[in-house]
């Protein structure tokens, strides 16, 4: 009850009675998963993400078979530039759930940073494959085709996210970007 009630609290923004319900749910059940991921949520959303990795590793030991919260757990720790621990957070998702797009393009994007441009590429591309319809994968295989100097390619793959959402200006920026560089 007291989750739920944490939850109510979140989707209406008021995250710091989010948070102390959720505080108060674990301390009932301490191998509440649900609450323990809620609560990394909540304390991320605040700008604590120590803490809420914390809570994303105890919402883990209580069920090692969330994939989900391996994805929040690897967004947080690309928060704060933590990349290794990112890559490996998003694979242990993808190891749980092969067909988990956004895990594969959360890993594109860590390892687009860290410079390793092709394995990216090969991440989006599975994101592509698992969901065709996935315009931030779209974007991002754009960036990375860009970055290699394929601007066609680029430029493609950025018209392919526009036609699923027009207004995506992220993309229209980008593409006018690599416009330019023909």
């Amino acid at each position: 009850a007291l989750n739920n009630l944490g939850n109510v609290y979140y989707v209406q923004g008021r995250t710091d009675e989010a948070v102390s319900c959720y505080k108060r749910a674990i301390e009932l059940n301490p191998d509440n998963p649900g609450a323990c991921s809620n609560l990394g949520d909540a304390l991320r959303k605040l700008g604590r993400p120590d803490e809420a990795v914390c809570c994303y590793q105890n919402a883990i030991a209580a069920n090692p078979n969330s994939p989900d919260v391996y994805v929040k757990l690897g967004n947080t720790f690309a928060d704060k530039g933590d990349h290794e621990d990112a890559v490996l957070s998003y694979k242990n998702a993808i190891a749980l759930k092969p067909d988990y797009p956004d895990a594969h393009n959360n890993l594109g994007n860590i390892l687009k940073q860290q410079g390793h441009i092709e394995a990216a590429i090969l991440c989006y591309r599975n994101a592509l494959d698992l969901k065709p319809d996935y315009k931030d994968a779209l974007n991002n295989l754009g960036n990375a085709l860009n970055c290699r100097g394929k601007i066609d390619e680029a430029i493609s793959c950025y018209r392919k996210a526009l036609h699923i959402d027009a207004e995506y200006l992220e993309a229209y920026n980008n593409m006018g970007n690599a416009l330019n560089k023909q």
